[in-house]
């Protein structure tokens, strides 16, 4: 298509396709015939090609079910579809415009304007247009009704007609070359590239990623950072993240650096859920160690908890319950340390006199017996509890 045949028709572009080659004419006398071919050459030469894409505002917008009830003479059908004003002098066959696109779905808000294409007698439109080079949103309302500049509008009807969308500053997603970035319009964006760095250490990666509100340089691309992002879930081959986990243990379980083929997630709270069922599971398989740490308390619960081997393995035998042991043992204690008194107490035959006397040996025996079994001794309640009891793992009697 020729530059020199394209002329600009409000929000349209059109061809003049034979502009130039203007129809001939001579001073010879026009018989019917020859004016009929005048007529026909005219109509040849005036032929235009409309570009059929035309810009258009976005005045209303069909977003869920409620949009359906609140609506006159919509369907569920139409939800996804909206309504436009165009530039002066171009009308659209229906009052509804569709999205093109039916599987990936973005629609615009109220005052973004949108490309518009034709199929027959239905309109089609094409996602936002960047207008204000911004991914969370690109109004500019009232421009078809004017010289192309945007108007002053009210505040009120304004946040109306968005229903409930309040645009919000967010930066877009640094990339390199190569990458396929998607930014939401509220700071979210997944990114399907490669980690920015040596050849030697370069590799793909998948990122999805909501970042903290930033009102500063919006329009400088901000890389993710899995530290100072508020989510993250990130899929490497060979990129180095330094994360440092929130307790400590040592290098090999908590490192800082974490390379290879990994899937690291990092949020303020993690939610694993199945829904009620026999075989719905939860299943945590690892190849070599499995770390399960905290900062405060490990809650594990259920009907039964097995450690080492599940419950038909050869062997498999119930947890000590520590408090139930200790309060066992220490009656044990009691038991002997009355009896150790009792020996203590004890009497013999004098060999000499042949009559009733204390025995030394009976008598060390028992005061051993009391030294070790009673209340000072090694079997004293408190001194059980510090010897047996954890201050870290706990089991209960009766599974929940």
């Amino acid at each position: 298509m020729s530059g020199n045949t394209v002329e600009r028709y409000g929000g349209i572009w059109i061809d003049k396709v034979n502009k130039l080659n203007p129809v001939e004419f001579s001073e010879d006398l026009v018989t019917e015939k020859r004016a009929r071919d005048i007529g026909l050459d005219i109509i040849s030469k005036s032929k235009t090609a409309s570009i059929q894409i035309i810009q258009a505002e976005v005045t209303g917008v069909i977003y869920n079910e409620k949009d359906v009830e609140t609506t006159q003479d919509v369907d569920n059908r139409h939800i996804g579809c909206i309504q436009v004003d165009c530039f002066e002098g171009f009308d659209l066959p229906t009052d509804w415009v569709f999205p093109l696109e039916a599987n990936i779905k973005k629609y615009p808000v109220y005052g973004e304007t949108v490309a518009i294409i034709c199929f027959g007698d239905q309109a089609y439109y094409f996602s936002p247009i960047n207008i204000s080079r911004s991914s969370n949103h690109n109004s500019a309302i009232g421009i078809t009704r004017t010289t192309g500049k945007k108007l002053k509008h009210n505040r009120k009807e304004f946040e109306e007609k968005r229903k409930g969308f309040k645009p919000e500053p967010g930066r877009p997603t640094r990339q390199i070359a190569g990458d396929i970035v998607f930014d939401g319009r509220e700071r979210q964006s997944i990114k399907l590239g490669k980690n920015d760095n040596t050849e030697l250490k370069s590799g793909p990666v998948i990122k999805l990623r909501i970042s903290n509100a930033d009102d500063k340089n919006i329009s400088v691309p901000q890389e993710e950072n899995i530290v100072l992002d508020a989510t993250s879930i990130y899929m490497t081959e060979k990129e180095e993240i330094k994360l440092v986990p929130t307790r400590n243990v040592n290098a090999d379980i908590t490192p800082s650096v974490h390379t290879g083929k990994q899937i690291i997630i990092d949020a303020d709270r993690l939610i694993f859920n199945t829904k009620d069922g026999n075989k719905n599971n939860i299943n945590l398989y690892s190849g070599y160690n499995l770390n399960l740490i905290s900062q405060n308390d490990t809650n594990i619960v259920g009907r039964r908890v097995y450690v080492g081997a599940p419950e038909e393995a050869v062997g498999v035998q119930p947890a000590v319950l520590g408090d139930a042991l200790v309060d066992l043992l220490f009656y044990m204690a009691q038991a002997l340390e009355s009896a150790g008194t009792d020996l203590q107490s004890g009497t013999g035959i004098s060999p000499l006199a042949g009559a009733p006397s204390i025995d030394p040996l009976k008598q060390k025996a028992g005061a051993g017996m009391v030294a070790l079994f009673g209340s000072g001794g090694k079997f004293s309640k408190q001194n059980l509890k510090e010897a047996l009891l954890s201050k870290h793992v706990y089991v209960s009697k009766q599974g929940k």
